[in-house]
């Protein structure tokens, strides 16, 4: 049997980082030969990211451990009534990313985005706002380890994704 594409680009991101290096995926779906990660290249997406970053020195925009960081989005999504997202432990930092059942276009996933950043800071979730804003975001791939910082730490996926109605989530 043939290997789908999806299996093919996971074998070559395990190997890739067997050898040390950070691999990542794009959430959008991008146009051109190279598919260079810039905004004239997006086509379109599904998913709507966020990202919390822990680092043990206080700081701001971060969380200082990934046990503060999961409770401040437990609290975020329970008070502001939203569902669970998808959810990757990346090593220094939670990826988080609603799943659509379409594609969305550059104009809807800013407005989504944006919508959501407001929201967030309202209930005092602490996140990278940038993340969220870029539309041609480059993320982990779960199953591989981040080489950030020299260390490895493994890349793992702790909630599966649910695919949900872009009119449901522009709703909340």
């Amino acid at each position: 049997a043939e290997n789908s594409f999806r299996d093919v680009n996971i074998a070559y991101a395990n190997e890739l980082s067997a050898k040390g290096l950070d691999t990542y995926f794009s959430t959008a779906s991008m146009r051109g030969a190279d598919d260079k990660k810039e905004l004239k290249n997006y086509c379109a997406s599904r998913v709507v990211q966020f990202e919390l970053d822990v680092q043990a020195e206080p700081h701001p925009k971060k969380y200082t451990s990934f046990d503060t960081a999961r409770a401040g989005l437990f609290n975020f999504l329970r008070n502001a009534g939203l569902p669970k997202p998808s959810v990757v432990l990346s090593g220094y930092g939670i990826h988080c990313y609603y799943v659509f059942d379409r594609d969305i276009s550059y104009n809807e996933k800013t407005e989504l985005s944006k919508a959501f950043v407001k929201l967030a800071r309202e209930y005092g979730l602490v996140l990278d706002a940038g993340c969220t804003h870029d539309v041609v975001r480059l993320l982990r791939v779960p199953g591989t380890n981040n080489y950030k910082f020299g260390d490895s730490k493994p890349v793992r996926l702790a909630v599966m994704p649910t695919v949900m109605r872009v009119e449901d989530f522009s709703a909340l």
